[in-house]
């Protein structure tokens, strides 16, 4: 099924996933459909961050031995959207080399959700879509 979703003040169609939770369906944007839209990203930037974090003895740095990992963020972030305190939680996705500097641009909305229950849930079927997303080597030499 493809919707327009609006990404801040950018729109443009991908495919919207229906997730079957036991109460009703749920809509989520799968990052491999987002990720097409993306610029390419050049080897060259992925070992300078992965060098960078060496240089500066992070721990993640041994993440990617090899320095050939491209270093993706997932991030949620929840507010109270009723007055008895129920919350809901935006989850959104991007790439921390992303030569656009401009955050409506480089910041993937992918979902939002009401509950910790399913987090779990959409946290596996985003992994997946990424390793998905990535097979097809999008890095450039």
């Amino acid at each position: 099924m493809a919707q327009y979703v609006f990404y801040w003040l950018r729109l443009f169609q991908v495919s919207l996933s229906i997730l079957p939770f036991p109460c009703r369906k749920h809509p989520i944007v799968l990052p491999h459909n987002v990720v097409a839209d993306w610029p390419e990203i050049k080897e060259a930037d992925v070992r300078e961050y992965w060098n960078h974090l060496a240089q500066r003895k992070s721990p993640l740095a041994n993440i990617s031995p090899e320095k050939n990992h491209i270093p993706l963020w997932l991030w949620g972030d929840e507010c109270e959207f009723r007055e008895n305190g129920e919350e809901i939680m935006l989850i959104a996705f991007g790439c921390a080399i992303d030569p656009r500097k401009n955050s409506t641009e480089c910041c993937f909305p992918l979902c939002l959700c009401r509950t910790e229950t399913y987090i779990v849930l959409m946290y596996s079927k985003f992994c997946i879509s990424l390793t998905h997303a990535f097979l097809d080597s999008r890095v450039e030499s």
